[in-house]
Order: structure tokens, then sequence, then C-alpha cells
């Protein structure tokens, strides 16, 4: 019985801690979060030929082609996802429900530049 009750608290203490330690993660993940929509109000620029004309000309038809000229570019972006996981086979694919929200930033850097690399 003693074994029990010493069993029983370890397990509540575990689930405290990994409780706490989930409303740690949790506002560490909400201040990153807020941090990068911050960003994204002032990382916009806008597009110009003249950004690239150091590239490549293959690179350069390519940004042209998919980049309007005076297009706003954006460093931080937030994608908004719903549909369906397939969790099944191929015949019997039991879809389930999914929906995410997902921010992607960049976190430096400029367009057109990079750095050689390193060995």
């Amino acid at each position: 019985m003693v074994l029990l009750n010493i069993g029983l608290v370890s397990l509540l203490g575990g689930l405290s801690v990994l409780q706490i330690w989930r409303i740690h993660y949790d506002h560490q993940l909400y201040a990153e979060w807020q941090k990068s929509s911050l960003r994204q109000a002032r990382s916009s620029r806008v597009f110009s030929h003249s950004m690239i004309a150091e590239l490549p000309e293959p690179v350069q038809r390519y940004y042209k082609y998919a980049i309007a000229e005076g297009a706003t570019l954006r460093g931080v972006v937030t994608l908004n996802m719903q549909g369906q996981f397939g969790m099944g086979t191929k015949h019997a694919p039991l879809y389930q429900p999914m929906c995410a929200q997902q921010i992607l930033a960049a976190l430096g850097g400029s367009f057109g530049k990079c750095s050689p690399a390193v060995d």
C-alpha cells in the first residue's frame, strides 16, 4: 500500500512538472510569435529589377517572371492551413481533419546576395 501511495505521488508530481513545462513553453512560443508578427509590419520592401542586377541572367529572368516590378516583399508571412490528413491506406484513407497556423520569418540577409560556402 505504501508503494502504491509513493507511486501515485510520483506520478502526480511528474504530471505537475510536465504541466508547468508546457505553460512555460506556450508562453515562450507566444512571445516569439508576437515578436515575428511585429517584424512583419516593418519588414516590407518593394521589388525592383535593380535588386537582382548582379545575379546570373537565368536567375534574373526567373525573378522577373515570378515577381512583378513594384511588388511588396515581406520578410514574415503567416500561413493559415486547413484540410485533411490521410492516416490510413490508399483504399481506406481514414481522413482526419487538420487546421494549423504557421509563421515563416526570414531572420536576416539581403535579397539577391549570398555569402560563399565554407568548406
